[in-house]
């Protein structure tokens, strides 16, 4: 799993600027529409990324975001091929909004 933390990019634009860096050097799909949405949503309402994954349970190409507090917006669970899951385990995280198509992942903290 390659990790980047980027809990030093304060502003929005630095944090998107640095994800989508990521996603190019990774040869990943841009994030969906429906991903997007959420990101800009909880950056806007103040929540920031801590770290971006790439790869892990057993999936090389799948792209983890996760975020420093648990979701800030309201919880929305019928996005188009998006699903929202409560994990709810300590060694995880509490939840996450997962595109499983185009691979990618939303994760929050306790």
């Amino acid at each position: 799993m390659e990790q980047h933390v980027i809990v030093n990019e304060k502003t929005i634009k630095e944090q998107i600027i640095k994800l989508n860096e990521i996603i190019k050097n990774n040869k990943l799909s841009k994030l969906s529409n429906e991903l997007e949405k959420i990101l800009f949503n909880e950056l806007k309402a103040g929540n920031e990324i801590r770290e971006i994954s790439v790869g892990g349970f057993g999936d090389e190409k799948h792209l983890y975001i996760f975020l420093n507090k648990t979701f800030i917006t309201k919880i929305v669970k019928n996005y188009n091929n998006i699903k929202y899951i409560e994990i709810n385990d300590p060694h995880y995280w509490k939840a996450e909004y997962t595109d499983i198509k185009n691979k990618q992942t939303i994760a929050c903290p306790f």
